[in-house]
């Protein structure tokens, strides 16, 4: 599958949800939680329809990485 997307620009559209839902005053762990139920889907499985966007598992941890950096839990 041909992505119209670069990868920077998925990192870029998961920074502004992470914001967004600051923001708002919604937690951002349902987006990780929703990167680490992809990449459990994704695991084991010799090619993706996502390969040409970043892992899950790596959206999941920036994710977290945002949170714990902001102290969230």
């Amino acid at each position: 599958m041909n992505s119209q997307f670069s990868q920077r620009q998925e990192s870029e559209a998961d920074d502004y949800s992470y914001d967004l839902l600051r923001k708002r005053g919604i937690s951002p762990a349902g987006l990780a939680t929703s990167f680490e139920k992809l990449a459990k889907l994704e695991a084991g499985r010799q090619s993706s329809m996502f390969d040409d966007h970043p892992a899950s598992a790596e959206r999941a941890q920036h994710i977290r990485d945002r949170m714990a950096a902001d102290g969230i839990k």
